[in-house]
């Protein structure tokens, strides 16, 4: 298609009447779907990537907690011969503790005041 002298190519592009531009602008509009496309999944790869190494963190940590608590093999109890009755004494006195004041765990210092209730003193 000849163009004539008096318009210019730019004029011609500006105006949308070069033969030429029209197949660029479909061009285009086809690459930017295409490019508007690969960025997307490109940014839904790196969310899924981001997701991914969140759950595996979570998981290496829950492992890691589980092995954590895992029971260990209770030690064998001590022989019932080895009980003296200073500590049979105890065990009595903090069973009437806590049936007296329906306390079914004391804490420490109740236990000192039974203790010293036993007659025990700091020498």
């Amino acid at each position: 298609m000849a163009t004539p002298r008096s318009v210019s190519r730019k004029q011609l592009i500006a105006n949308n009447k070069h033969p030429q531009r029209k197949s660029v602008k479909k061009a285009g509009a086809k690459v930017s779907k295409r490019a508007a496309q690969q960025t997307a999944n490109k940014v839904a790869k790196k969310v899924a990537k981001k997701a991914a190494k969140k759950i595996a963190k979570r998981v290496i940590d829950r492992t890691a907690k589980q092995k954590a608590f895992v029971k260990k093999k209770p030690s064998t109890p001590a022989p019932a011969q080895e009980i003296g009755p200073e500590v049979l004494e105890l065990i009595a006195a903090l069973d009437a503790y806590k049936l007296k004041y329906n306390r079914p765990f004391p804490g420490w210092s109740e236990v000192l005041y039974v203790l010293k209730g036993l007659g025990y003193n700091k020498s």
